[in-house]
């Protein structure tokens, strides 16, 4: 099983929906990265201008939701021209397989970067098996 679901005939991943925020509106989605480890798969999604006290993780019914909302850059009479970046609410959804630990789930915020770390069940891990001589 793997953290997202993934379509066997065509590869493609069900990693994000646009469904509207608490606020009622999304803005916009943040870029993901989504990283697998023999033991656990890590989450990275780039917020800049957003805290830690501005962004929700929660787990219900096996599907990982981050939200929250990205502050306004400019003061003022300030318009952009041309802007990339992200601001106003934000949200993101992937579906956990059964091989992630959902109690075990782990989120840091730091340099506009939230990294997400699941840990994968100890069961589902692989695991080494040391073959002896003999019988």
């Amino acid at each position: 099983m793997s953290i997202v679901n993934t379509n066997q005939a065509t590869g493609s991943v069900t990693c994000g929906c646009d469904t509207p925020t608490k606020s009622g509106s999304i803005t916009y989605r943040p870029p993901m990265d989504i990283y697998q480890y023999s033991d656990r798969y890590e989450l990275h999604l780039d917020l800049p201008g957003s805290s830690a006290d501005q962004i929700e993780a929660t787990i219900d019914d096996d599907v990982l939701t981050v939200q929250g909302r990205v502050a306004v850059r400019y003061a003022g009479d300030i318009t952009p021209i041309h802007a990339e970046f992200g601001v106003g609410d934000f949200e993101r959804r992937v579906r956990l397989g059964e091989d992630v630990d959902p109690d075990q789930l782990s989120a840091g915020y730091q340099d506009g970067v939230l990294r997400l770390v699941l840990p994968k069940r100890a069961e589902r891990q692989p695991r080494r098996v040391t073959v002896k001589p003999g019988n």
